[in-house]
C-alpha cells in the first residue's frame, strides 16, 4: 500500500517528487529572499531565470525537481506582484468597510 502511494503519479510527478518540489520551493525561497526579495517582479525574474538555466544545463531528477521548485516560486512571486492582496475578490468588490447593503 505505501509503495503504491509513493509511486503514484500526480500529473507528471510522483508523490515523492511533488514533495521534493515543495521542499525545493520553500528552501530556495528562504535562501533567495534576502538577496532578491520575495513577491516582487525582480524575484520572479531571477528565480525563473535560474530555474530555466538549471533545467537546460544540468540534467537529472534532482536538478529537475529543484528547477521546477524555482519556477513554481517564480510564478507565485509574479502572481503576488500582480495581486498584492492575494485575494482576487478584493480587487473586484468594494472594501469590507463599505457595505453594498443599505441599512434603513
Amino acid at each position: 500500500m505505501v509503495k503504491n502511494l509513493i509511486s503514484e503519479k500526480v500529473g507528471e510527478f510522483s508523490i515523492v517528487e511533488a514533495l521534493g518540489i515543495a521542499l525545493s520551493k520553500s528552501t530556495t525561497e528562504r535562501l533567495l529572499s534576502p538577496l532578491v526579495g520575495n513577491g516582487t517582479l525582480m524575484s520572479a525574474g531571477v528565480k525563473a531565470g535560474v530555474g530555466m538555466v538549471m533545467s537546460g544545463m544540468i540534467k537529472g531528477k534532482i536538478s529537475n525537481i529543484v528547477a521546477t521548485g524555482l519556477i513554481v516560486d517564480a510564478g507565485e512571486d509574479l502572481v503576488n506582484f500582480i495581486m498584492p492582496t492575494g485575494n482576487l475578490r478584493s480587487l473586484t468588490t468594494a472594501p469590507s468597510n463599505q457595505s453594498s447593503r443599505r441599512v434603513l
